[in-house]
């Protein structure tokens, strides 16, 4: 076909570059909408021969490379940070585990309070202790208001201040208007703001303990109940010997003697240490009355028959 006037002859070298470059570009595409879309496992072949596309193809060959490195670096870093934090997580736990369970112990009221008397901080030990039923509760209460005596408040403060720690008995009425005694040490802070400390219930060991007093009282009257009943049996032991004695050495003339002076004194055990051993104490104490009856009657049988026979026999 004739070419016309003004028309440009296409040069066909132009034509098969642009064919050369626009495959050298599709070959690029698939890479590029790969790694658009996050995917940077596709590679580029570097080409044997040189030619303007070489660097460009060895470039983006290289930026993948790099870009995957990067990658696997951020990954690796990803995965020590995430054991890491899955580590001290753990640590975490374990440690607020360890810190609940020492805060919670059942019988151990912890608290920590102001000088003024308010409440900062307590355990669910403690609102047992001191009978509220919420934290809330006990935040809106003083403590200066569970004091049996408020004299032991300014004792306590007193020690707290100059000691920096006390430890006492206190007696308080709880919230719900009971009456406990509870052992407490605490110790103040620093700036003497602030009271940190334990409480324990000790109210049942005290009635026992007041309990165990009585009852040892009690041991102690039988028992000097018992060593005067043991001294009589004694004498009248000694006193019935020495008659015997007479009416065996000189029948129907022994004399009754107007004195028996005892040999010594026989002591019992020491104070019973144990409350059971009372009840054992009663049953001795029962069955030594019953001997001493015994031999009082056999006492005045022997001075009867004494009598009868120093009568018989004019001597009396």
């Amino acid at each position: 076909m004739a070419q016309g006037p003004g028309e440009v002859k296409t040069n066909p070298e132009l034509e098969r570059y642009r064919s050369f470059v626009k495959e050298k570009l599709e070959k690029l595409l698939p890479i590029f909408a790969a790694v658009s879309v996050g995917d940077l496992t596709p590679d580029v072949e570097v080409l044997r021969r040189e030619d303007e596309f070489s660097g460009l193809y060895s470039g983006i060959k290289v930026m993948l490379e790099v870009i995957r490195e990067k990658i696997a670096d951020y990954e690796k870093l990803t995965t020590e940070l995430k054991e890491k934090i899955g580590k001290e997580t753990a640590e975490i736990k374990a440690s607020e585990e360890k810190l609940r369970s020492l805060l919670e112990v059942p019988f151990v009221g912890l608290f920590q309070t102001s000088v003024k008397g308010k409440f900062i901080f307590a355990n669910r030990a403690l609102l047992k202790i001191l009978d509220f039923d919420t934290l809330e509760q006990m935040r809106a209460a003083n403590v200066i208001d569970l004091y049996k005596r408020p004299k032991d408040r300014e004792f306590f403060l007193k020690n707290l201040r100059e000691k920096g720690e006390v430890t006492l008995e206190l007696d308080i009425i709880t919230a719900k208007k009971r009456d406990k005694t509870v052992l407490t040490g605490a110790v103040i802070d620093g700036k003497k703001e602030n009271i940190s400390g334990v409480a324990i219930d000790i109210t049942e060991r005290k009635k026992l303990e007041w309990d165990l007093k009585v009852r040892l009282a009690e041991i102690e009257r039988l028992n000097n109940m018992m060593v005067g009943r043991e001294l009589e049996m004694v004498k009248l032991k000694t006193e019935i010997a020495a008659l015997k004695q007479q009416m065996a050495a000189a029948p129907g003339r022994a004399k009754i003697p107007s004195k028996i002076v005892p040999h010594g004194e026989q002591t019992i055990a020491a104070l019973l240490t144990k409350i059971e051993e009372l009840e054992k104490l009663n049953i001795f104490l029962v069955g030594r009355e019953i001997e001493m009856v015994r031999l009082k009657g056999e006492n005045q049988r022997l001075k009867s028959e004494l009598e009868s026979k120093n009568h018989n026999d004019g001597k009396i």
